[in-house]
């Protein structure tokens, strides 16, 4: 007999779905504000919500929504926080785990 209930993701699966600020990253890139997206970046960054390599393709999925001009004008300002950011934040945190 199959378990009642919808599934509900784990950890892992959670992960792969959407970084945790991506609602947030989005309504931020969709208004053009640069400066605001690489504070929130950066702190999506040092909380472990989110890798350096999600960022780019964040802003790819973005960009359909917010406005290609929009996401383009944000890639520097992303590029930035991914240079600044501490040590090797490519790996996903399942691998930290």
């Amino acid at each position: 007999m199959a378990p009642v209930g919808r599934h509900v993701p784990d950890a892992d699966e959670r992960r792969f779905l959407l970084p945790t600020d991506a609602p947030l990253l989005g309504i931020i890139a969709e208004k053009g504000e640069p400066e605001t997206l690489k504070i929130q970046a950066k702190a999506s960054l040092k909380r472990g919500e989110m890798t350096a390599a999600d960022l780019p393709e964040l802003l790819v999925f973005i960009a359909p929504y917010a406005g290609y001009p929009r996401a383009a004008a944000l890639v520097m300002p992303g590029e930035e926080v991914i240079s600044e950011a501490p040590g090797d934040n490519t790996e996903t945190s399942a691998g930290a785990d």
